[in-house]
C-alpha cells in the first residue's frame, strides 16, 4: 500500500530519490485518470472513457479490460503504447493539498525509490532550497494538477447537459467477451439533440474537442483484444502450452502493429 509522505527539509534533506526504471507499478491499473492537455496524444493511443467519483466526472485512459490488469506494461515492465499518461511518468511524486488549498509536493515512501545515498538524485541542496530536478518534478506535476482542474469545469459543464451514459467496454477475445464496468461515454444522441442555446454553451466552455477526440479514441477497442491476445499467447508460450505464437499482427491496421520484442518474443 502506498505510504504518501510530503516532501519536507526535516524529512528529506540528507536522503535521495531514484528514477524509475519500468513500468511495473502500473502493471495493475486497467484505469487511469488523464487530463484535457493529454487529449491529443492520448486519443490515439488508447480509448479514453470517464469515470465518477460522488458527482463529478473525470476522463480516464483505458488501458485493460479487465480490472486489474494493464495491457500497456510489457512482461519486462516496458510501456508499450504510443504515449504514457502523465499520473505515471510522475511517479513515485504526487501532487497533494493542504488544508488552505496550497499545493503540496509528495512522494510515495514505499515505492522502494528512496534512499539514504549516495545514489540518486538529492531532494534539497547544502543550503536547503529545493533542487534543480525536484523543481521540474513539482513543475510537471503542478502544470498537470492546474489542468486537472480546468478538465474538471469541463466535465461539469457536460454533466450539467446529461450528456454521460454508462459504457461497459465489452472487447472480444479468443477467451470470450470481456467486460470493464464503471466507465461512462458521451451520449452521442443527447449532443445531437442539444438546443442551439445549450450547444453554444457547450462550445464556448472548450468541450468539443474534447468530445470528438474521446469519440475518436474509441475505435481502439480493438487494440485492446490484440494487446490481450498478445499478453495471453506470451503467458502460454512461456507455460509450454502451446508450441508457438499465432501470427497476430497480419489483422492489425499498420497503426497497431504490436512489436513483438517488446514482449520478448522474437519474430
Amino acid at each position: 500500500m502506498a505510504d504518501i509522505q510530503p516532501i519536507s527539509r526535516e524529512r528529506h534533506q540528507n536522503r535521495r530519490w531514484l528514477r524509475f526504471n519500468n513500468y511495473d507499478f502500473a502493471r495493475s491499473q486497467a484505469i487511469a485518470p488523464i487530463v484535457a492537455a493529454e487529449f491529443p496524444k492520448a486519443v490515439h493511443a488508447f480509448p479514453v472513457g470517464f469515470l465518477k467519483n460522488g458527482e463529478a466526472f473525470f476522463p480516464a485512459a483505458v488501458l485493460g479490460i479487465e480490472a486489474g490488469k494493464n495491457l500497456y506494461v510489457g512482461p519486462d515492465g516496458r510501456w508499450i503504447g504510443g504515449y504514457t499518461p502523465a499520473t505515471f511518468r510522475g511517479f513515485p511524486f504526487r501532487i497533494g493539498q493542504t488544508e488552505n488549498g496550497n499545493q503540496l509536493l509528495c512522494i510515495d515512501e514505499d515505492s522502494g525509490l528512496i534512499t539514504e545515498g549516495p545514489d540518486g538524485e538529492p531532494f534539497f541542496n547544502e543550503d536547503g532550497s529545493m533542487s534543480e530536478e525536484l523543481s521540474k518534478i513539482l513543475d510537471f506535476l503542478g502544470t498537470t494538477y492546474r489542468n486537472r482542474n480546468a478538465t474538471a469545469k469541463v466535465c461539469d459543464m457536460l454533466a450539467s447537459k446529461n450528456l454521460f451514459i454508462d459504457w461497459p467496454v465489452t472487447v472480444k477475445t479468443s477467451e470470450g467477451a470481456q467486460t470493464l464496468e464503471g466507465l461512462f461515454r458521451i451520449n452521442e444522441e443527447a449532443l445531437n439533440k442539444l438546443s442551439a442555446e445549450d450547444f453554444e454553451e457547450v462550445r464556448r466552455s472548450g468541450a468539443l474537442p474534447l468530445i470528438y477526440a474521446h469519440l475518436l479514441s474509441m475505435q481502439h477497442l480493438q487494440l485492446l483484444a490484440r494487446l490481450a491476445e498478445a499478453h495471453a499467447q506470451r503467458s502460454a508460450l512461456m507455460s509450454k502450452e502451446t508450441p508457438q505464437v499465432p501470427e497476430l499482427t497480419k489483422s492489425l491496421t499498420d497503426s497497431e502493429t504490436i512489436d513483438w520484442s517488446k514482449f520478448g518474443i522474437d519474430g
